[in-house]
């Protein structure tokens, strides 16, 4: 047996010492022949490696690494400084908007300025209110009809009031003392337009039982002029008894 394998082998060495070319068949057999046919000759140690060669004509450039400039002897050497990052920038002071009453829409224009006098300026643009304040009151009515009169069953009033007031946003480095001064007068500005509007609440409590004093008339078209003349002679009434409070400046 073992003198069969040394055959063998040596049959297989000197078959391929003979042959040439060492060819791969399509169903993976191997085989020696003195030429393979087309695409089944295996590559050997002794080919090229496979890479793809340049076309004639063509110029293969390597990249270099090119040397840094040494400066000449005695030479000086200038070093250009980083310079810093900008500084982060400084956030402003936030405006202040005072607590307005629950019943109050408040609205608010900006000024502008950096010091006292400059405020007093953008403030005086507007007039001589800094503040102002506006106020609306409705009512309705259910009629009560029967066959001879017309009455009022029930009543209900809608009371909106609006005030508008500055706001100043101080911008970086304002000192706290006039920072102060701000909040102070416009806390005092909306309590003076907050006055002015109270006339127009004490409206609206007495209206109610007013309208529901109106006595029947005739017709509900009789009873609706009635109420409206009831309302316009109330109005006239706390108008007499709002006194002009004056206003207010910037000191």
């Amino acid at each position: 047996m073992r003198s069969l394998l040394f055959f063998l082998a040596g049959f297989f060495l000197s078959l391929e010492a003979a042959a040439f070319e060492k060819c791969i068949g399509p169903d993976g057999k191997i085989s020696y022949m003195d030429t393979c046919p087309p695409g089944t000759r295996a590559p050997s140690q002794t080919d090229d490696p496979l890479v793809p060669k340049p076309r004639p004509g063509t110029v293969i450039i390597k990249p270099e690494i090119q040397p840094l400039p040494q400066p000449a002897p005695g030479s000086a050497v200038t070093v250009v400084p980083i310079p810093p990052p900008p500084p982060a920038p400084v956030p402003g002071i936030a405006p202040f908007v005072p607590a307005a009453p629950a019943d109050v829409q408040l609205a608010s224009y900006d000024v502008q300025g950096s010091d006292h006098a400059s405020l007093v300026t953008a403030l005086n643009t507007r007039g001589p209110e800094s503040g102002q304040s506006s106020w609306k009151l409705t009512y309705q009515y259910r009629p009560h009809r029967d066959k001879r009169t017309c009455a009022v069953a029930s009543v209900t009033t809608k009371l909106e009031l609006v005030m508008a007031l500055p706001r100043w946003s101080p911008p970086p480095g304002t000192p706290q003392e006039l920072i102060g001064r701000w909040e102070k007068y416009v806390n005092a500005l909306m309590a003076h337009q907050n006055a002015r509007l109270e006339r127009a609440r004490e409206l609206e409590r007495a209206l109610k039982p007013a309208l529901l004093a109106v006595p029947p008339a005739a017709d509900c078209a009789a009873l609706d002029a009635a109420l409206s003349e009831r309302y316009e002679a109330l109005e006239q009434q706390s108008q007499a008894r709002d006194a002009d409070p004056g206003t207010l400046a910037f000191e």
